[in-house]
C-alpha cells in the first residue's frame, strides 16, 4: 500500500492519504503546503527502466529496452528521470502526452515548492541511489527533495524492510515531536536503539540492514 503523510502548516494534525487516494495530483498539491513530509511508497532507481517513460508508446519501448539502442537512449536523458518514486496509479498505462501518472521522477519531484518543509522523508527503498554525471554530483530522489527547497532530507541506501522501517520511523519522529531531539540526534537514537536491541539470549534483533540505510542531509537541528 502507498501511504503519503502530509503534516500541513498550520495544522495540529496529519493529512494522511493511503490507497487511491495517495496519488501524484495529491503529492503535488498538498507538498508545497507541508512542514513535515513523509512519503512511504516503492522508490526506483533504474536507467533502462525510464526506457518506457521516454520511448514512443508504438511498441519499440520493449524492443529498446532489450537492445543495444536502450544504451543509447539512456545516455541521452537527463540523470534526474533515471530514479523516481510510484505512487497510486503507477501500473496505469502512460497518457496521451507519454506521461505516466501514478509515477514521478526526481526531475518533477525536484520542480515542487518545499520552500516551507523542515523534513521530507523517503520512506522507501534506494531514495539516496541515483545516476553521477561529470559536474552534476549525484542525481537522486535526495538532491530532488533539497532541490525543491526540504531544508532536510532522510533518505535509504538500499532497499529496506517495512517492518523494521516503521519501528525506526515512529521511534524518529517519537524524539523530534515529543522529546524536542535535533533531528540529526533523533536518527542517530532511533538507529542506535535497533542496533543495541537484544532478545533474551543476548543476540540482536537486527541486523546492520534493518536500520543502516538510512541517511540525514541538510539541517541537523
Amino acid at each position: 500500500m502507498t501511504t503519503t503523510r502530509v503534516r500541513a502548516s498550520g495544522r495540529s494534525w496529519p493529512i494522511v492519504l493511503t490507497g487511491e487516494r495517495a496519488t501524484r495530483a495529491a503529492l503535488e498539491e498538498l507538498a508545497p503546503r507541508a512542514r513535515f513530509l513523509h512519503v512511504a511508497t516503492h522508490g526506483w532507481f533504474s536507467p533502462y527502466a525510464a526506457v518506457e517513460f521516454v520511448a514512443p508508446a508504438d511498441g519499440r519501448g520493449a524492443a529498446l529496452a532489450s537492445s543495444a539502442s536502450a544504451d543509447e537512449l539512456v545516455r541521452g536523458l537527463s540523470p534526474m528521470v533515471l530514479c523516481g518514486l510510484a505512487l497510486a496509479g503507477a501500473n496505469l498505462p502512460p497518457d496521451d502526452l507519454g506521461r505516466a501518472p501514478g509515477r514521478m521522477t526526481a526531475e518533477e519531484l525536484s520542480t515542487l515548492d518545499l520552500s516551507r518543509c523542515e523534513l521530507a522523508v523517503l520512506s522507501a527503498c534506494d531514495t539516496s541511489l541515483g545516476e553521477g554525471k561529470a559536474g552534476q554530483g549525484l542525481a537522486s530522489l535526495q538532491k530532488a527533495l533539497h532541490q525543491a527547497g526540504a531544508r532536510s532530507v532522510v533518505t535509504s541506501l538500499w532497499k529496506v524492510p517495512d517492518g523494521a522501517t516503521a519501528e525506526l520511523m515512529l521511534d524518529f519522529y517519537r524524539r523530534i515531536r515529543i522529546d524536542g531531539e535535533p533531528k540529526g540526534q533523533a536518527l542517530w537514537a532511533a538507529k542506535r536503539r535497533m542496533r543495541d536491541a537484544r532478545d533474551g539470549d543476548g543476540r540482536p534483533l537486527y541486523s546492520p540492514r534493518d536500520w543502516a540505510a538510512w541517511v540525514l542531509t541538510g539541517e541537523q537541528d
